[in-house]
C-alpha cells in the first residue's frame, strides 16, 4: 500500500462517518464519533476508552461520556 493510498483511506473514512453527521445534534458528537473509531483504527493495543482517548489527545471521561449517553 503506497502513501496516496493511505492518504485516501483517511479521506474515505472521513467521507465515511459524514454519513452519520445527522444522528449527532452537536458538533462534539460527530468529533467524538471520529476520535472513537480512529482509535479503533489506531495501533493501541488496548481498545477501551481511556487508551483510545489518551493516544487521541481527548480527555477520557469525554470519550467515555460519549460512549455511555450519546
Amino acid at each position: 500500500m503506497s502513501i496516496k493510498d493511505i492518504a485516501k483511506l483517511g479521506k474515505l473514512l472521513g467521507q465515511f462517518l459524514a454519513r452519520f453527521s445527522d444522528c449527532f445534534a452537536r458538533v462534539e458528537g460527530r468529533m467524538l464519533l471520529s476520535v472513537y473509531v480512529r482509535g479503533l483504527l489506531s495501533s493501541v493495543q488496548r481498545k477501551n476508552a481511556e487508551a483510545i482517548a489518551l493516544h487521541q489527545g481527548v480527555a477520557p471521561r469525554t470519550l467515555q461520556r460519549f460512549l455511555e449517553s450519546i
